[in-house]
């Protein structure tokens, strides 16, 4: 289990890309925010942990081991984190178009800047009572 209380952050993130700068790039980001992170590099270790832990936002990367690795992880956070909430971030947009119809409840395009991805980090997390699906940047 991941502890998040001790250091003062608020919510528990799952971060899935398979190029390590950007997942320690998000990570930092997400730490200096009040997140306890953590990461992985492919769909099969992010799915693992998404049996274990209850995230409450999970960023994934798409094209990993396949062109749309992402889409299983967005699957498996939607089945087994029914109340997290999922971002899809890729410099593939064209692979993504059924991003909503695989459990996410956004779609960032690579590259994104910090202050785009924290407003749509705030807005999904601000409504987590609600079902806000359809933020795409």
């Amino acid at each position: 289990m991941v502890e998040r209380c001790n250091s003062g952050q608020n919510w528990l993130a799952l971060v899935v890309d398979d190029e390590e700068p950007i997942r320690l790039t998000l990570s930092a980001i997400l730490q200096l925010n009040r997140f306890a992170v953590v990461s992985a590099a492919s769909a099969r270790d992010a799915c693992e942990w998404l049996h274990r832990e209850q995230f409450d936002l999970v960023i994934t990367d798409l094209k990993m081991e396949k062109e749309t690795s992402g889409f299983e992880v967005t699957e498996c956070a939607a089945k087994h984190c029914p109340n997290g909430k999922t971002i899809i971030l890729s410099a593939y947009a064209k692979l993504a178009v059924d991003w909503q119809k695989h459990g996410a409840h956004a779609f960032c395009q690579k590259p994104t800047s910090t202050t785009d991805l924290l407003r749509v980090i705030d807005g999904l997390l601000a409504k987590s009572s609600s079902d806000r699906r359809g933020v795409t940047l």
